[in-house]
């Protein structure tokens, strides 16, 4: 739809009727003027008071510049003024006049060679002979106040039908570097095309195509704010695809992936500030296009384009200001990839240095980010007119004063910038600073940010870090002392461990953390309670707390199984018993509990023997075992319960509601009153 309206926009200005009527042709002045419409032209030397140096402005007719002016800056508003309404007056005198004659002549000034009168003479150097005429009626010059005296000499003035608009001056010239009379020629043509112009843009074929061409604009506006609407949606639909980034690179998501998403999300940032700026654009630039297609309403556009105009510097500064700090963070994110993936790199070693160029590079764009900010901002203010330089001296007074104030801070900074320097440490590193322990979250100029075990945050000033102890550089190594006490088989408690330094090694679990097995060094010391026997295992930075907790549990184990002692224990373990074993071991005691009741009850259950003297004549042995069986009998008869064994032999009874059911056939006879 928006090539359709653009094909319609060209093929109405190839053959629009203003095209034909209007005496500019391609290349004339008219478009020139256009075309140079924001740029300044001054280029003339000059050597003087610098403020006092000529300043050039745009003379606008039919809200169009037509023409340059130069004069010294506090005559230049007032000189533009006076033009402009002469221009002004003799315009609306020509749109008026019925008959639309036109005469704009060129006049020698009373320095110059007097011309004849009503004759047409050729204005010397000009290359073309246009019409040199007396006014009609006497002129009024400029004071002599308004211009410099050497500016006046051999200056032409131009006319419109016999209207006196201007003197050419040589500061005039200078605009255009050339000659006053030269550029009196040119200005003579451009203030004829720009009537010409104003007189077509106001007959009825005109309003018809200036009507279309406006439809035709609005059209090509709807058609990009669609287009735009539609890459918009297509930009949140990238950005809503994939999950969103962790701050940091992990194991889930490696750093080249993560550096390539920064990218991408970067890009997608940048493309939907972009058209979200472009939609509003799109209308508003429709609207003063539409604007300046009709002459009652284009004095309307140059207004706006005047009260906006600081304003809409100061924007497009701060919006390339952005795109620039986006472009800075993918450029050092690229940069970052490069030398994160270089295959020369270590693979043990290859962490470390990602470590170490993610912290340079997040410091590197805080500074990339601060210096576009500055500059940004001082482009935006000269952009709107203010004399940046008494801003940057100050700033220069200003710096050399805070830093005579802040001399902590410059310590910091420059320590910082030792620490990223000399690789002493960087984020995610284990460090000891002091008295204090724990990973670096954070890194910058000014500070160090630990985490501690208790998950405290720590802040430290670098300034205050003179001695630090680093426990994850390059590699880590956990120093274990296992204590074993004095009763112990020393040679096998050696073998133990070597044993189990061999099977750490082959575990695969452990090997990709392990750059050797561990070092089973012998008996360090001896002590009051045992000997202590030291081992070394050395790891990939921070992985030595894991496997120093894994060394202890396998040791834990073997010692308990071969009946070691650790330091502290006066008797060996007692040996891990399978659960299988203690089930069986019970069933068997309760079994040997079952026959032996069953026994006493059958020897109670025999008949007595009526002879007196046989059942007072009893060694101690049988009557020790029959009150022994008495007793059980009637323990069982009065609390229904088995004989429970304890610890030293003995049995005792307990309450068994169900152990009748388990204890056989009872004869009735052998129960007691």
């Amino acid at each position: 739809m928006g090539a359709i309206a653009l094909g319609l926009i060209l093929w109405l200005g190839a053959s629009s009727p203003l095209n034909a009527q209007a005496p500019a042709a391609a290349g004339s002045t008219l478009e020139t003027n256009w075309a140079n419409s924001f740029i300044q032209p001054w280029a003339a030397p000059w050597v003087g008071a610098e403020a006092d140096r000529p300043q050039a402005a745009w003379i606008e007719f039919d809200g169009r510049p037509v023409f340059q002016i130069a004069a010294p800056p506090k005559e230049l508003a007032r000189r533009t003024a006076t033009i402009t309404t002469q221009l002004q007056g003799a315009g609306d005198r020509f749109l008026s006049d019925p008959k639309g004659s036109l005469a704009v002549t060129i006049e020698l000034s009373a320095s110059a060679p007097a011309a004849a009168p009503n004759s047409n003479a050729a204005v010397p150097g000009s290359g073309s002979a246009p019409a040199v005429a007396a006014p009609a009626a006497p002129a009024a010059p400029l004071p002599a106040t308004a211009l410099p005296a050497t500016a006046l000499v051999d200056a032409p003035r131009i006319l419109v039908n016999g209207r006196y608009i201007m003197t050419v001056t040589a500061l005039d010239a200078g605009t255009q570097l050339t000659q006053p009379r030269i550029y009196a020629t040119s200005v003579k043509t451009a203030i004829e095309e720009s009537l010409q112009q104003a007189r077509a843009d106001r007959q009825p074929a005109a309003l018809g195509q200036q009507v279309r061409s406006s439809l035709a604009i609005w059209l090509v506006a709807l058609g990009a704010h669609l287009m735009l609407g539609w890459g918009l949606q297509r930009l949140d639909r990238l950005s809503h695809s994939t999950p969103p980034v962790d701050p940091k690179p992990n194991d889930s998501f490696p750093l080249a992936a993560w550096l390539q998403r920064q990218r991408r999300d970067h890009w997608l940032a940048i493309g939907r500030i972009l058209i979200q700026i472009a939609q509003p654009s799109v209308w508003a630039t429709a609207s003063l296009w539409v604007l300046g297609n009709f002459p009652a309403t284009r004095w309307l556009q140059a207004r706006i384009f005047d009260a906006l105009e600081a304003y809409l510097k100061l924007g497009l500064a701060t919006l390339v200001t952005y795109i620039a700090i986006l472009l800075s963070y993918i450029a050092v994110d690229r940069a970052t990839a490069i030398l994160t993936a270089g295959t020369q790199i270590a693979p043990r070693t290859r962490p470390r240095l990602q470590q170490r160029v993610l912290t340079l590079s997040s410091i590197l764009k805080s500074f990339l980010t601060v210096l576009l900010v500055i500059l940004g901002a001082i482009v935006g203010l000269a952009g709107i007119g203010v004399d940046v330089g008494p801003l940057i001296a100050g700033a220069g007074l200003i710096g050399v004063a805070l830093s005579l104030a802040s001399q902590n801070l410059i310590k910091d900074a420059i320590n910082g910038f030792l620490i990223l320097a000399e690789d002493q440490f960087s984020v995610g590193d284990a460090i000891a600073v002091g008295n204090l322990t724990g990973r670096v979250e954070a890194l910058t100029l000014r500070v160090t940010k630990l985490r501690d075990a208790e998950q405290r945050l720590i802040v430290i000033p670098n300034s205050e870090i003179r001695t630090v102890a680093n426990l994850s550089n390059h590699y880590s190594q956990a120093d274990l002392r296992i204590p074993i006490a004095y009763g112990a088989d020393l040679d096998q408690a050696l073998a133990i461990l070597n044993q189990l330094s061999d099977d750490l090694a082959a575990d695969p679990q452990w090997s990709e953390i392990l750059l050797d097995r561990p070092q089973v060094l012998g008996i360090d010391e001896f002590s009051a309670s045992g000997s202590m026997v030291r081992v070394w295992i050395r790891t990939t930075p921070l992985q030595q707390w894991g496997a120093a907790r894994e060394f202890r549990r396998r040791v834990a184990i073997a010692f308990n199984a071969a009946q070691i002692g650790l330091m502290g224990q006066t008797d060996p373990p007692a040996p891990i018993v399978p659960l299988e074993m203690e089930d069986n071991g019970a069933r068997d005691r309760a079994e040997e509990r079952d026959n032996a009741e069953r026994d006493t009850l059958a020897q109670q259950s025999q008949p007595r023997n009526p002879d007196p003297t046989t059942t007072t004549t009893k060694s101690p042995k049988s009557d020790s075992n029959g009150q022994g069986a008495h007793h059980a009998h009637a323990s069982r008869d009065r609390d229904g319960g088995d004989p429970a064994p304890i610890a030293d032999g003995m049995t005792a009874s307990a309450p068994n509601p169900g152990a009748d059911l388990d204890a056989g056939p009872i004869d009735p006879s052998a129960k007691t009153s």
